[in-house]
């Protein structure tokens, strides 16, 4: 699956849901190494938001898990604690980031940034996903 021409659809998508929610983000979109395609930040969201969607994105395609699913095994001990300093901390183990698979194989990943509330980041990652699945005009 070739992600890069949904790109575009999938931020303006990330971006609606976000305005739906009253909250602004930041998209990050990567591919299956975890190398960056696009980015955008809505006006006014923070300006770290960018760097916590790349991070995000990051972790899922790298990890072929959402973030959420990531969190889990941190908050398990101290064990699994490791898998957030992984990389040098590149890894993060927050909701808004999700994997984008074709069947079992990760092709890239989204994350999103930016919310207080990180469940409206998830809701934003997953309602970008969309773009890449369906057909949407």
């Amino acid at each position: 699956m070739n992600i890069f021409p949904e790109v575009k659809k999938a931020i303006l998508l990330a971006e609606k849901q976000a305005s739906l929610l009253g909250v602004l983000i930041s998209i990050a979109i990567v591919d299956q190494r975890g190398e960056l395609i696009a980015a955008s930040r809505m006006e006014g969201a923070p300006s770290i938001s960018l760097g916590f969607a790349q991070k995000k994105a990051y972790s899922s395609a790298i990890i072929g898990l959402p973030t959420e699913k990531i969190e889990e095994y941190a908050k398990k001990g101290p064990q699994q604690l490791d898998v957030t300093n992984a990389f040098e901390g590149g890894l993060m183990a927050v909701p808004g980031g999700v994997p984008i698979k074709e069947g079992l194989i990760v092709v890239g990943g989204v994350g999103v940034s930016g919310s207080e509330d990180t469940q409206a980041d998830k809701k934003c990652a997953e309602k970008a996903l969309l773009a890449f699945f369906q057909k949407i005009n």
